[in-house]
């Protein structure tokens, strides 16, 4: 009987393992294979000469006008410029103006830039309203803030002065020194009016 539960527990055992072996061996698999999508990946970004030979490879293929020709080169070009510069904000520009010249002919393509971009500045407009009316909303909760801890602040003082009398004041003004004797002063004051 304990042999029998000593195998069949040597077997789970030598199942957990295999299945553990099994999962780390393709997991590594899947690691080395994003590593060299990556490795390939760097490459091209080490290599600027390697993106604009294909993205020249690409303007041969899709265009046979040798305008339209000259005009994917010199945006390529461009591409690869700003990829090598810092002021890529300003250099995107001219390689975006570069790139529209090559679908000026193409209406379908144009129309479809103008929609994009009436969508962008719309969203960017209802970003603007929403943050405008989410400063409106915090420049109100902190008015209200305000006014609760003004009101918190004056409600003993109104209290003073619409219940208490001249006397009383004077008392509370005078008192001595320590809080204990000072909680036993307001008390005294306050038992007599309510």
């Amino acid at each position: 009987m304990n042999q029998n539960k000593f195998k069949e527990f040597i077997n789970t055992i030598l199942l957990v393992y295999f299945i553990i072996i099994l999962g780390l061996t393709i997991f590594t698999i899947r690691r080395h294979k994003v590593m060299d999508i990556d490795e390939k990946e760097h490459f091209y970004i080490m290599s600027p000469r390697m993106k604009y030979s294909s993205c020249k490879d690409s303007c041969l293929l899709k265009y046979n006008d040798k305008d339209k020709l000259k005009v994917c080169k010199s945006y390529c070009k461009c591409k690869n410029k700003c990829n090598m510069s810092f002021s890529s904000k300003k250099c995107k520009k001219k390689c975006k103006e570069k790139k529209l010249n090559l679908y000026r002919d193409d209406e379908s393509k144009m129309e479809k830039i103008e929609i994009r971009d009436k969508l962008k500045k719309e969203r960017r407009e209802n970003k603007k309203k929403q943050k405008i009316k989410e400063m409106e909303k915090e420049r109100e909760l902190k008015e209200k803030e305000e006014e609760s801890q003004s009101k918190t602040k004056g409600y003993l003082n109104r209290i003073v002065n619409e219940y208490l009398s001249e006397e009383d004041k004077e008392n509370i003004v005078n008192m001595s020194k320590g809080t204990k004797k000072f909680t036993k002063d307001i008390k005294k004051t306050f038992s007599k009016y309510f």
